[in-house]
């Protein structure tokens, strides 16, 4: 079975965000990112246990060559991100409440 995800908003928020942030420096390193994140998510509906649980029922998974991993939750056949988490953030903002 395929599931399938979509962002919280804020996840969405920090997704575009960083989508922009790499926009400024590089058109390239933006779609290398945007095709990254679309592959990890790819794979994580594929298998969603694949991610590490490291809280409550929330699984991360790193993103490949970026500083962000992907925080999300699996709920009937569907995946949910969470939090799209820069890795200089605040660990202890990490997971939601």
């Amino acid at each position: 079975m395929i599931f399938t995800y979509s962002f919280e908003d804020e996840a969405q928020q920090q997704y575009e965000d960083a989508i922009w942030w790499y926009a400024q420096q590089s058109i390239v390193a933006a779609k290398s990112f945007i095709n990254r994140i679309e592959d990890l998510l790819e794979v994580i509906c594929k298998n969603p246990y694949v991610g590490k649980n490291l809280s409550k029922n929330f699984r991360e998974f790193k993103v490949k060559n970026y500083p962000y991993s992907l925080i999300y939750t699996i709920e009937e056949g569907h995946i949910i991100v969470w939090v799209v988490f820069h890795h200089s953030m605040n660990p202890d903002n990490k997971y939601p409440e």
